[in-house]
C-alpha cells in the first residue's frame, strides 16, 4: 500500500537558541501533538524564525508528514523533538 505523505504548516512559540538547535538537526523526526487524537511527525522541509524582541520570536514549520506508528514514534520518542500545539 502507497502512503502519500501530508504537509501541514504551523507557527510556535520559539526562542533563538530552539530554533537554532532545530535547524541544526533538522533531519530529525518532529512529534506535532495537535490534540489526544491528532498526533503528526514530520520532517522539517521549511523552518524560519521572526523575533519578537524579550520573549523570544515564533517559528514557521512546513512539515512532511510520516504514518505515526512504530515503537520510536510510540514510546519513548527519543530520537526527535516534541512540540505540542
Amino acid at each position: 500500500q502507497l502512503i502519500t505523505p501530508e504537509i501541514i504548516s504551523f507557527e510556535y512559540p520559539c526562542d533563538f537558541t530552539i530554533f537554532t538547535l532545530l535547524k541544526k538537526n533538522s533531519g530529525k523526526s518532529i512529534r506535532v501533538n495537535c490534540s489526544e487524537s491528532d498526533i503528526y511527525k514530520g520532517f522539517i522541509e521549511q523552518i524560519s524564525f521572526k523575533p519578537n524582541g524579550q520573549e523570544g520570536g515564533t517559528a514557521k514549520f512546513t512539515l512532511t508528514t510520516t504514518p505515526n506508528t512504530g515503537a520510536a514514534f510510540d514510546y519513548g520518542f527519543d530520537s526527535g523533538f516534541d512540540i505540542v500545539i
